[in-house]
């Protein structure tokens, strides 16, 4: 056992590896890279995260106009309906015809002014 550890701690510090200059220079780019990734993903995620919320209170809001727009179209099918009753109810009776009047309004000009052409034509 004492022959495994020994051996295991050499193989670790044997085993590890330097790297040149130039690759610690791209694997620092290359981590700087990904860590700019990582923030604008984020910064994305966040954004999205706000428009869903925007969306979900847009869609509530439209949801309401739909039921408002609903209960708009039933009062007014009603009012139509109280409409018709009335419209019943306020029939014009048979005195309130337009011919009547018409012919009232033609007699009350039309025979004056004929018995008194008649009355110029005795007096002459």
């Amino acid at each position: 056992m004492r022959w495994f550890t020994h051996l295991l701690f050499t193989g670790l510090l044997l085993g590890q590896i330097t790297l040149s200059e130039e690759d610690a220079i791209s694997l620092s780019n290359n981590i700087l890279h990904l860590q700019f990734q990582i923030d604008s993903l984020s910064k994305i995620v966040l954004y999205q995260e706000d428009l869903i919320d925007i969306y979900k209170t847009k869609s509530t809001a439209d949801d309401s106009v739909i039921i408002m727009y609903g209960t708009q179209v039933d009062l007014l099918e009603d009012d139509n309906e109280l409409l018709k009753k009335k419209v019943k109810l306020v029939k014009p009776s048979w005195y309130e015809n337009k011919w009547l009047y018409f012919t009232y309004g033609a007699g009350i000009i039309g025979i004056p002014s004929y018995y008194v052409g008649k009355g110029i034509k005795l007096v002459k």
